[in-house]
């Protein structure tokens, strides 16, 4: 098949064929899903990251106030703002903090949502408790802040039946 072209006018290009389009636009989707799941895993995984940080400066200004008060804190509201910032109180996953102190020990715990714990970034004692669809996280320090013994690492998983 011969194409006629006359002078003065333009020469079209065919352009694409719908196929190739679909093919286009299946990569593109499959590229973008491939960014998107692996922006989401860093995104868990700097809340998960924060969530510990928060459990130890919450664990440490127990400890503080203790030292200072000689006596334990009721709750989180007793510690702020002198010893904790005003905006802890929640975990970046939107679920309180808990505080048990007694007998040179400090527990702090809070509730995850079930596999966002993944490797091995936390220091203090940690224990991780299956709660069907959550993970209870609790990390524990000795009220000696001078003491390295909170820095041992302990991780343990027990699962409710």
């Amino acid at each position: 098949m011969t194409t006629k072209i006359r002078r003065g006018q333009p020469r079209f290009n065919q352009g694409f064929s719908i196929v190739e389009m679909a093919v286009v636009m299946t990569v593109i989707m499959v590229l973008l899903s491939v960014m998107l799941r692996s922006v989401n895993v860093q995104v868990n995984d700097a809340k998960v990251k924060r969530t510990f940080k928060e459990m130890i400066s919450i664990a440490q200004a127990v400890v503080r106030f203790y030292q200072e008060k000689g006596a334990w804190p009721a709750d989180l509201e007793e510690l702020k703002p002198d010893f904790i910032d005003v905006n802890i109180g929640l975990n970046p996953f939107q679920v309180r903090y808990v505080v048990t102190a007694d007998a040179g020990l400090v527990k702090v715990s809070t509730d995850l949502p079930k596999g966002k714990i993944q490797g091995n970034f936390w220091g203090p004692m940690v224990e991780v408790e299956d709660e069907g669809s959550t993970e209870k996280v609790t990390i524990a320090i000795r009220d000696n802040l001078n003491s390295t013994d909170w820095l041992e690492y302990e991780k343990k998983y027990t699962y409710k039946s």
